[in-house]
């Protein structure tokens, strides 16, 4: 949970206050959390996020401010408050980012569906597909919606658990654990011969169209290797 403060909760005071403390934990606290979901996202894409180094130049930008002695200790708090947004939307940016590259892999998954047709395994069609993707989309909108509050943290989190959840299970059944099993087998070896022949058929008629050299009827190339006749002499013609 992020931490509700003095600085929340007595914003409009002008009394001071302990600010290194509060930078403290929000250095401590809040920070190493935001810091997390960075990392994932670097792990998972090998991609930063540009918007979450925004945030967090943005919440050491407040900070700096927090701490300048020439700050009141109203603006104080309210520039620590700020850095509490930034991070949670530091947070909230790279969970956003891989619950749509996930939802990016599903269709490519999608894509493949004939093949996976083909050797009988069991892959939901589009609409039960779409079905499944519903809560995903949905849990996205509303955290962008409340974006810069716990409330969306919480949403993305789940948009990303059932991104996750869903992309698992589709990649498990487009690819059986048991390759061994006999009907899995059979069914393959029976696709892989009809392809095949198709295939060869194709070739055949290819072949047959284009390239193989014409041949003459047999009637047509007796007649043209026969010679020809030769000529008799004209009989004489008597007085």
């Amino acid at each position: 949970m992020w931490i509700d403060s003095s600085v929340s909760s007595d914003l409009v005071s002008d009394s001071e206050f302990d600010r290194s403390l509060e930078v403290s934990k929000i250095l401590t606290e809040d920070y190493p959390k935001a810091k997390a979901a960075i990392l994932k996202l670097e792990v998972y894409t090998g991609k930063r996020s540009e918007r979450a180094v925004y945030e967090l130049r943005d919440t050491f930008d407040h900070i700096a401010s927090a701490l300048n002695p020439e700050t009141t200790p109203a603006a104080a708090r309210g520039h620590l408050l700020e850095c509490r947004t930034h991070l949670r939307r530091a947070m909230v940016e790279p969970i956003e980012y891989l619950a749509e590259a996930i939802l990016i892999e599903i269709e490519a998954l999608m894509k493949k569906k004939w093949r996976l047709d083909l050797l009988c395994l069991p892959f939901p069609d589009r609409h039960a597909l779409d079905a499944q993707m519903r809560p995903i989309a949905d849990a996205i909108v509303e955290g962008r919606r409340t974006k810069g509050s716990e409330e969306s943290l919480t949403h993305m989190d789940r948009a990303l658990e059932l991104a996750t959840a869903l992309r698992d299970d589709l990649l498990k059944k487009a690819k059986p654990d048991k390759w061994h099993d006999r009907m899995f087998a059979l069914r393959t070896l029976a696709v892989g011969v009809v392809v095949g022949g198709l295939f060869g058929l194709g070739l055949k008629i290819g072949y047959d169209r284009w390239l193989k050299p014409p041949q003459m009827k047999p009637a047509v190339e007796e007649a043209v290797m026969k010679p020809s006749p030769a000529a008799s002499p004209a009989p004489a013609v008597g007085h």
